[in-house]
Order: C-alpha cells, then structure tokens, then sequence
C-alpha cells in the first residue's frame, strides 16, 4: 500500500507522544513541528514532502484529536489551595539528625507543620514555615547542613478515591509547570493529597495555570 504523507506524519508522531499530548492541548506550533519532522519524512516516502503540505496533514490529525489522557485528572484532583512562608532545610542523613528534627518539630512553633519530603543515602529534606532552618541549625554543627532554598510555596491538591490506580493524574499538574517554565523544588504525595513546592515569586502564576487547566478538563468526559 502506497505511503501517503498524513500516515508517515501519523506514524512519526506516535514515537514522540509528548508530543501527541501538547498537539491535543493545541499549545504546539505545527509549522515548527513540521519542520522538525520533514527530514524524516522524506526519507521514509523516498521522496521530496513540502512543508506546508507536512502542516496540511498536522492540522487534519490535530483536529480528530481528542484529550490525550487517557485518563481525566480533573476528575481526580480537586480543591487547589496555596502556603507560604515555608523553605527546604536538606541536612545529613544520620541517627541522631532524626531525634533532632523531630525535637524542633514537636515545639509548638512548629507542631503539624513540618514535613520530611523526601529521605536519601546522604541527606534528609525538610519543608517547614520561615524559620524552621534557624532553629534546628543551632541544635545541629553547621558541617550537617547541606543546603537551605528560601522563599517557597506549597500548592496542593486533594486526590480523590481511586486515583491511585490510575496512571498519569500526578503527572499532569507537574507536567503544566514544566511546560510553563515553573520550577517544582520538591513535591510530597500522600493517598489523600498532591503538593508542590514552587519559588514564591512563580505562586500566583502556578496558581492560576493549574486551577484554570483543571476546571477545563474536569467535564470532559
């Protein structure tokens, strides 16, 4: 069966499906994509495709599309809210580092409000309210802290019942600030939640992207 330049396009695109996912966003620019692809079309037809036929067939494919996910995150992720004032204290990894995280988190300063994101061979990272750092540095020798990031944001998301079965809802909040050029310090998962530690001068921005793209999606079906 003879090739036609609209099933190479097709079968080029089904091995970039990150791709796939921006073009049913409709957030890609086909005439650079197009570009992209015209060697490796031509090469497959053995023959000269030009790029404003290569478009042509983007824009036809792009128009069947329907919402990549296979899976609707808005039917999953709900009641966004936002925290600030908080920073990331990493400290070594160590026996007595434990006692003393949570000794300092267990005074009523800071009592619910501290979390231990993320525990590595090396280092311990920790995301509390300003000030949180200060107080454990001078429990601590300075030689145990490994970096302190100020100035952050906690956005978080519920996660419904059942989500945890389902592949790529957690993903797609991650995946909007990436595609936005927003930074995701650290990010803390529970069965019941989502939370995402951002620089505070990206927090409105983040804010708005992410509630505005999943009230778009959560009555599509």
């Amino acid at each position: 069966m003879a090739r036609t330049i609209a099933s190479v396009v097709e079968k080029e695109l089904n091995e970039y499906p990150q791709m796939l996912e921006m073009m049913s966003e409709k957030i890609l620019n086909l005439s650079a994509l197009a570009k992209k692809l015209q060697p490796a079309i031509e090469k497959t037809l053995m023959k000269s495709a030009s790029h404003g036929s290569i478009v042509i067939a983007l824009q036809r494919l792009q128009a069947d599309m329907k919402p990549y996910e296979s899976v609707n995150p808005g039917h999953f992720l709900h009641d966004l809210s936002v925290v600030s004032g908080l920073e990331e204290i990493t400290v070594a990894n160590t026996v007595r580092m434990h006692t003393e995280i949570i000794d300092t988190a267990n005074t009523p300063d800071w009592m619910g409000n501290v979390a231990i994101a993320s525990m590595g061979h090396q280092g311990i990272n920790v995301m509390a309210p300003k000030g949180f750092s200060k107080r454990l540095r001078e429990r601590i020798s300075e030689k145990l802290v490994l970096g302190v990031v100020p100035n952050l944001s906690a956005l978080s998301l519920k996660r419904s019942p059942g989500q945890v079965t389902r592949s790529g809802v957690l993903y797609y909040p991650i995946q909007i600030l990436a595609w936005h050029n927003i930074s995701s310090v650290e990010i803390i998962t529970t069965p019941k939640d989502i939370t995402i530690y951002i620089h505070d001068k990206d927090v409105g921005r983040a804010f708005s992207i992410i509630y505005d793209r999943i009230e778009a999606i959560k009555h599509q079906t």
